[in-house]
């Protein structure tokens, strides 16, 4: 994850302490954002609707209809309905 942060390897001790000072300011920025009931979708999935799409058009062949599945889980979004297929 460091390298993530900072671009390359955190192969030393500096770079790793940037990297550190990073992940905290990262952590910081988002303490006041509404995560969960503002990008919860469908109980499932955590991002925009182009993200449940993208998840929903990988995930198994499994019918949306199964029962095993919670209804609130296997609803489609009313914004993506028409794009199957």
């Amino acid at each position: 994850m460091w390298g993530y942060l900072l671009g390359e390897a955190a192969d030393t001790d500096a770079l790793a302490q940037k990297a550190t000072r990073a992940y905290a300011d990262l952590v910081a920025a988002g303490k006041d954002v509404a995560l969960w009931p503002d990008h919860l979708r469908q109980q499932v999935y955590l991002g925009d609707e182009a993200f449940v799409w993208r998840m929903q058009a990988l995930a198994s062949d499994r019918p949306v209809s199964d029962k095993a599945i919670p209804r609130a889980q296997r609803a489609r979004l009313k914004t993506l309905q028409g794009k199957t297929g």
